[in-house]
């Protein structure tokens, strides 16, 4: 049997011009690349296995960007 465990990362935005922060916004994708790598560096060794994730996305202004990652893990239950 196996049992999951879900985490939500959330992308920190970086904004192209400090004057038009609501319009040139786009997600940090090196620092949510670090993140998914630090978690599963994290649950890797205690036998979690990346089992999907999902990019959340969000809008504003008619532009949609990434608001983070959703993380599912799973491993084998022991009986």
């Amino acid at each position: 049997m196996k049992i999951y465990k879900t985490f939500y990362i959330e992308s920190k935005q970086v904004f192209k011009n400090k004057t038009e922060k609501s319009y040139s916004y786009y997600p940090d994708g090196i620092a949510l690349d670090n993140e998914l790598e630090a978690l599963l560096t994290q649950y890797t060794p205690q036998g979690w296995e990346l089992h999907s994730f999902q990019a959340i996305t969000g809008s504003r202004h008619s532009i949609s960007y990434t608001r983070g990652l959703l993380v599912v893990l799973h491993k084998e239950k022991e009986l």
